[in-house]
């Protein structure tokens, strides 16, 4: 067990995201989805334990204001590691040093019912 192993709940809850996204067609990357090119090395290295956060390119740096704008249970707020669950757009500083676009979204997945994320999400999806 490391010092901060991610709860499974969690890691859980963070699959079922990225699939409910990948399966309307957003683009997301997360090392859980079979479709990833660090899935196999994620598995391997880390045990089928994916973590707890994802990204989305929701194609517009003005389409990922509004999804963030449009969320109810999500906080838009750059701590990581929180109980709850969080969305970062990233500063342009953020932006440059990472290599990060514009129509990035973090998500830090936190402990809310799944449900109600799943269908926050996606009614701002509906919403952009």
């Amino acid at each position: 067990q490391t010092i901060c192993e991610i709860p499974a709940s969690l890691q859980k809850q963070a699959q079922q995201l990225a699939e409910h996204f990948a399966a309307r067609g957003v683009a997301v990357n997360y090392p859980g989805l079979a479709s990833s090119p660090y899935h196999e090395v994620a598995k391997k290295q880390f045990g089928n334990r994916y973590g707890a956060m994802l990204t989305l390119r929701l194609g517009t740096k003005e389409k990922a204001f509004d999804f963030i704008n449009h969320l109810h249970y999500a906080l838009n707020v750059s701590n990581i590691g929180d109980a709850r669950t969080l969305v970062v757009h990233a500063s342009e500083e953020e932006k440059v040093a990472a290599g990060v676009t514009d129509d990035l979204v973090r998500i830090n997945v936190g402990l809310e019912d799944p449900e109600d994320l799943l269908e926050d999400f996606q009614q701002a999806l509906q919403q952009i």
